[in-house]
């Protein structure tokens, strides 16, 4: 993908985007966004992108969407606006940073998708696992760490939702049966064992269609009640909640490209791999 492309069109495809949405019916439905590292130099942007979402499209708890999900709850009335569930993965200490910095400080409540097994490793070793792992051998920002159980604890006793991002972050469609089981039921013991806390999240490592498979989803199912995916979409009633789609959003992005992202602008690039995967979750 090349980023910079998309970035300089980000500005004029909004502007068509915005044209287009006036000939169609508001949208009824919630956004999930996703962050993976919001780092020292990026706090500034992304507490700015946080009061747009605030003021502009309204901030939903995990609980919230939980009700939604589950039916015992409607979506609430918001005159076309399309509220948001803000969500991390990987669980790097820098998002645990903007945690106290930025979501306490407004009473937001997130979802942090962590990896028990990562956590463990001694700090010396993490970038060389977080290059192997999250990053398959590409390159990756050295500053990059995972949070501690200590850090973990801060936020579950802070109001936020701890889920799985399986054990080791490890591609669910290229394992065997056996290790995907471990990957993902494992998990779930190791959190509740940690924190006291049974999760009921799950997102699985790198979001995309080839990631993931049918017969991951029946794992999934027997150890958790909601999903996340990494495909961008907007989430409508009745919700799967299995395939729960997220809006992944860079902060150091131009806000033009991270609006885009907001109303929905990308989403048409996923449409055929969401319809896939809805067929999976049913």
């Amino acid at each position: 993908m090349n980023t910079a492309l998309y970035y300089r069109l980000g500005a004029p495809w909004l502007r068509v985007h915005r044209v287009l949405r006036g000939f169609t019916p508001p949208q009824r439905g919630f956004h999930i966004l996703t962050f993976h590292d919001v780092f020292q130099g990026e706090q500034e942007s992304f507490a700015r992108l946080i009061d747009h979402v605030i003021e502009h499209h309204g901030i939903l708890r995990p609980e919230d969407v939980e009700k939604i999900a589950t039916g015992t709850a409607e979506l609430p009335p918001g005159a076309g606006r399309v509220p948001c569930l803000i969500t991390f993965d990987d669980g790097y200490v820098s998002d645990a940073t903007v945690a106290a910095k930025v979501l306490n400080k407004r009473g937001i409540k997130a979802v942090y998708f962590v990896c028990p097994a990562l956590m463990d490793i001694p700090k010396e070793r993490q970038n060389a696992v977080i290059f192997e792992r999250i990053y398959e051998k590409q390159a990756i920002p050295s500053h990059r760490v995972f949070m501690s159980w200590d850090d973990l604890a801060r936020l579950r006793d802070a109001g936020h939702t701890i889920g799985s991002h399986t054990m080791s972050h490890q591609r669910l469609s290229a394992i065997s049966e056996a290790e995907r089981t471990r990957e993902i039921v494992e998990s779930a013991a190791v959190l509740q064992q940690r924190l006291a806390v049974k999760p009921r999240w799950f997102a699985y490592p790198f979001g995309d269609i080839h990631s993931i498979n049918a017969e991951s989803y029946a794992i999934i199912r027997s150890a958790y009640e909601f999903c996340c995916t990494g495909l961008r979409g907007l989430n409508t009633t009745p919700v799967s909640r299995f395939a729960l789609l997220r809006q992944p959003i860079d902060p150091s992005s131009p806000f033009d490209y991270q609006r885009l992202s907001l109303c929905g602008g990308l989403d048409f690039m996923y449409a055929r791999a969401v319809k896939r995967l809805m067929l999976w979750t049913k």
